[in-house]
């Protein structure tokens, strides 16, 4: 091994906390806040369900007899997330629906201007027709 990896391996294996250890625990109070965020994000984690949810795909994975090519895959699957094929197919679903709401708002533009145009022609009819 090189000169400077091992010096650097060295000062990593010997890194020290900068807080000195409460005298009850021996931990440092930086440790114990650490510890403390860990443990808020683990309840967060497991009143929000994720824990459960995570739990039980993996048992799935675990228990796939013919494990797949690429697990991360199947973990989107087996969590509720789309396959890239149907993501796929829902931007192209969305994309043609967006540009069908487009037409539609055209269409309706163009039919409130025929109505009003209409309605404008049939007042100025009625105004010149005589009064019985």
């Amino acid at each position: 091994t090189s000169l400077p990896s091992r010096t650097l391996r060295t000062t990593l294996t010997r890194a020290r906390p900068t807080h000195a250890p409460t005298a009850h625990t021996g931990r440092t109070s930086v440790d114990m806040a650490t510890e403390q965020k860990k443990e808020a994000f683990r309840k967060y984690l497991e009143s929000a369900g994720v824990i459960d949810s995570l739990t039980k795909v993996l048992v799935s994975l675990y228990e796939e007899p013919d494990k797949p090519a690429t697990a991360i895959d199947f973990l989107k699957a087996n969590l509720g997330g789309p396959t890239p094929a149907e993501f796929e197919a829902l931007t192209e679903e969305k994309n043609a629906l967006a540009a069908e709401l487009e037409t539609c708002k055209k269409e309706l533009t163009e039919a409130q201007a025929k109505i009003e145009a209409l309605e404008g022609a049939g007042e100025a009819q009625d105004e010149e027709t005589p009064a019985e």
